[in-house]
């Protein structure tokens, strides 16, 4: 009886060593086996060489848009408007022209002022609707309008009207109102207004409708705004210089009316230990249920991710959370189940989980080709399950990339 239990107790201290030497491994590779496992998928497909040829300013992009069988890219400072056709079946681009409409749109209605900031600065940001596209100066004096041509995709301009250089845009659900955020700045009249304009469902032409402006709204230097899903509030994100010196990050919220016309609501501050050392380019988004708000933001030394929640029957924010850490300049593109998506930031593309219930973010992958390429501007096709990413640095050796990604029906 002693020998067994002898035998007995050694084999038991046996299998306990073994376990010991093995967990180590189980629990290194586990999780992230795991996390990349329950992540969206994001496969390299294609990247598209820098070409800076004849343009001395660079060609890292600014916006892009997708319309059906073609991608719109605008480019930093040399204002080119490029189209590409891609292969539904692949997601592969191919060039299919380019127009100089920064410089067009720079030179329009020579009787009017100017809104000038830079006297370098072509470029343009777009925007979509109703199949149409727009585009929005940084520094000129016009908007113009384009229906892509069926068959080439090549953007067909129809009119132009005049509009403040714009420093942010958004389309309202509904596709009938678009709203201009000005430059703010001395050389820009009406330092920092919002107008807004009424699109013709028949030619998408806009029609001015309003504006509003002010201390509040002409403080704002914020690159980006987000309508609600319901289109009952609009968001745009500020850095506001306060008297002690500091420059918080805010969010103005605005109502909107079924008119169209927005008004002031309230400011949220997003972030009161920004530090003062200035910021790099800051990120507003919302998930597709319009109840969490994403804030990304970066100094020279930190950045971070603040998540609020959102009442949808009072537009109210409030704080959930920051995660510090991860990259700089981060814009996110969600997919229309609403609990995973991408990312584009400084170090590359990588695809996120959510939790439903907090809206926490967690990476699960990164795409290794686009390591250190900065692609930050993104447009998403979850139908056809491809993701177009631009990098906005001019020195980048890639300026575009398609990755394939989850394919998700967009949400009715």
């Amino acid at each position: 009886m002693k020998r067994i239990s002898t035998w007995f107790l050694a084999a038991l201290i046996g299998l306990a060593i073994a376990a010991l030497s093995f967990a180590p491994r189980l629990s290194s590779a586990g999780p992230d086996e795991a996390t990349a496992a329950a992540g969206p998928k994001l496969e390299f497909v294609q990247a598209i060489d820098t070409d800076n040829q004849g343009h001395p300013y660079g060609m890292n992009v600014t916006s892009m848009a997708l319309i059906g069988d073609t991608l719109y890219v605008s480019y930093y400072s040399c204002g080119t408007l490029r189209y590409y056709r891609r292969d539904r079946q692949t997601g592969k681009l191919t060039l299919g022209g380019e127009l100089d409409a920064g410089q067009r749109l720079r030179d329009a209605f020579p009787n009017s002022p100017r809104w000038w900031i830079w006297s370098t600065s072509h470029c343009i940001t777009l925007a979509t609707a109703r199949g149409r596209l727009y585009a929005i100066p940084a520094d000129g004096k016009a908007m113009a309008w384009y229906e892509p041509d069926p068959a080439t995709g090549e953007p067909i301009e129809k009119g132009m009207v005049e509009c403040p250089a714009g420093l942010a845009v958004a389309v309202s659900p509904d596709g009938n109102d678009l709203y201009v955020k000005g430059q703010p700045g001395p050389h820009a009249p009406g330092d920092g207004r919002i107008v807004w304009y009424h699109l013709d469902a028949a030619t998408g032409k806009p029609a001015k409708s309003g504006e509003i402006s002010g201390p509040a709204v002409g403080n704002c230097g914020g690159p980006h705004m987000v309508l609600s899903p319901d289109g009952a509030n609009l968001y745009q994100f500020a850095t506001q210089e306060r008297k002690d010196g500091s420059y918080p990050d805010v969010t103005l919220g605005f109502k909107r009316k079924p008119t169209g016309e927005i008004e002031i609501d309230k400011d949220f501050e997003l972030n009161k230990a920004t530090p003062a050392d200035s910021h790099f380019p800051s990120t507003l988004t919302m998930s597709p249920d319009g109840k969490r708000v994403y804030f990304a933001a970066a100094s020279r030394t930190d950045c971070w991710l603040n998540i609020y929640k959102r009442d949808p029957a009072t537009g109210e924010l409030s704080a959930q959370e920051t995660i510090a850490g991860g990259p700089r300049g981060r814009h996110f593109v969600f997919l229309p189940d609403g609990v995973s998506g991408y990312w584009g930031g400084a170090d590359g593309l990588a695809a996120f989980k959510l939790d439903p219930a907090t809206g926490h973010m967690t990476e699960a992958s990164q795409l290794k080709e686009t390591a250190s390429q900065s692609p930050t501007i993104l447009a998403l096709d979850s139908a056809n399950g491809f993701l177009y990413a631009g990098s906005t640095d001019a020195k980048a050796a890639h300026s575009l990339f398609v990755a394939r990604v989850e394919k998700q029906p967009a949400a009715k």
